[in-house]
């Protein structure tokens, strides 16, 4: 069978379709539990309950890597990372003119910090061996 490969743009596309389908099927499933919480055992907010489910799924990946068994792992942070993106815009739609004190809040450090920081180590081990490195960022 003659196929033609797809284009980076077609490629693009069908994984977009594939998260929105990930997202909306667990969404059904889950009752908008991550963008409106049941908050029976946390008192999280949205955007920090949010924040804590990236945060497992980083925290696998630095554990596991990124195989055949965690792959899933990398769709759920794009997932996660859509709604904590909604949930942003949300809280913002519904406090156009928040405290800044309260802004801050939504991230704990270093990430309130608007300078360049180092945030998190997505590896272990000797930084000599590649291990250990540090993303950082300027705003």
């Amino acid at each position: 069978m003659n196929t033609t490969p797809q284009t980076p743009e077609q490629k693009i596309s069908s994984k977009i379709r594939e998260i929105e389908e990930l997202l909306l099927s667990k969404n059904a499933s889950y009752g908008n539990s991550a963008l409106s919480p049941l908050g029976v055992f946390s008192a999280l907010t949205p955007i920090k309950a949010i924040c804590a489910r990236i945060d497992d799924k980083l925290n696998r990946i630095k554990n596991r890597g990124i195989t055949d068994q965690t792959e899933d792992t990398i769709t759920d942070l794009i997932g996660y990372l859509i709604l904590l993106k909604i949930a942003l815009e949300d809280d913002h739609n519904n406090n156009p003119n928040p405290n800044p004190a309260q802004t801050n809040n939504y991230f704990s450090e270093p990430f309130v910090n608007r300078t360049t920081t180092y945030y998190k180590s997505f590896s272990s081990g000797n930084p000599d061996n590649g291990g250990s490195q540090k993303f950082f960022t300027d705003y």
